[in-house]
């Protein structure tokens, strides 16, 4: 499906009917990431419309010359939004990596519609070089079974993941490796550049007052989880999941705990949404 925005053809993709949940993939990524992380949460829970997008300059969607910066990706996925979703419908919302960076704009805008935000290992801190990161000590279940991979395949996968077994690695071929050129390099290398953090930081001087549901991994050495801890006293109603033996692929180390914890977390706020 396509969708044009600011003269961008936005590639997406939907499946299920009933409450809009846009899901916004990482750096780098594309939404057959969240696609095959969320999918499996909504195996046997129906009424959520899922919206899938690839960003500007990822996946199947060229570059945007009115995206610069990350306010402007904001604002981006924002117009999206309104043209998919409707401008004035409620919506949930997804996002891992710096898709959670994203979604952190968009549950602290003043005009937000978001009805709540799952957050999978957000980028709390903008700048690279200065995240507090803790060491990736993998949990090698099956050591034969990664002994036996390739060299080069080895140190990848093993430097991404932080359970390493037979499941895991199939899941990284597909949702990371497989896919890790679909993206225009000198475009996102201009962003980073030029603006990768946020202007001011989305929730300063802001109660941000929807639930949210926030996974964190002690062994994310990407983007950490100590910064974004600093930062739940702006999230009132959150659900913090801090979980052991889990990198910044939180939800291909920790599957079951993922889709358990946000299937329980999705009928909680099934449960209250009459009441708000």
């Amino acid at each position: 499906m396509k969708a044009e925005i600011w003269g961008t053809p936005v590639a997406y993709e939907e499946r299920g009917e009933g409450m809009p949940l846009v899901a916004i993939h990482g750096w780098t990524g594309c939404r057959l990431q969240m696609t095959e992380r969320l999918e499996p949460v909504f195996a046997d829970l129906p009424g959520y419309r899922r919206i899938y997008l690839d960003l500007p300059g990822m996946g199947e969607t060229p570059p945007c010359a009115r995206v610069q910066n990350t306010d402007e990706m904001l604002a981006f996925v924002r117009a999206f939004i309104d043209r998919v979703v409707g401008e004035k419908a409620p919506y949930l919302v997804a996002g891992h990596s710096y898709g959670g960076y994203l979604v952190r704009g968009l549950l602290a805008a003043e005009d937000s519609r978001a009805a709540g935000g799952i957050l999978l290992c957000p980028v709390a801190n903008p700048v690279h070089a200065q995240r507090i990161l803790p060491p990736l000590v993998p949990l090698v279940e099956e050591p034969a079974f990664v002994q036996a991979l390739p060299q080069p395949e080895r140190e990848a996968y093993g430097g991404a993941i932080a359970v390493q077994n037979r499941y895991s690695y199939a899941a990284w071929q597909r949702e990371i490796d497989g896919v890790k050129d679909r993206f225009d390099a000198g475009y996102l290398d201009a962003i980073v550049r030029t603006g990768y953090g946020y202007a001011r930081l989305p929730e300063e001087g802001k109660i941000v007052d929807v639930p949210a549901l926030l996974f964190l991994g002690r062994q994310d050495d990407v983007v950490g989880y100590e910064e974004m801890l600093e930062l739940l006293p702006h999230y009132p109603r959150a659900t913090l999941a801090l979980l052991e033996h889990a990198g910044h692929q939180l939800a291909i180390d920790q599957p079951e705990a993922f889709v358990a914890m946000t299937r329980c977390w999705l009928k909680k706020w099934e449960s209250e949404r009459p009441r708000q």
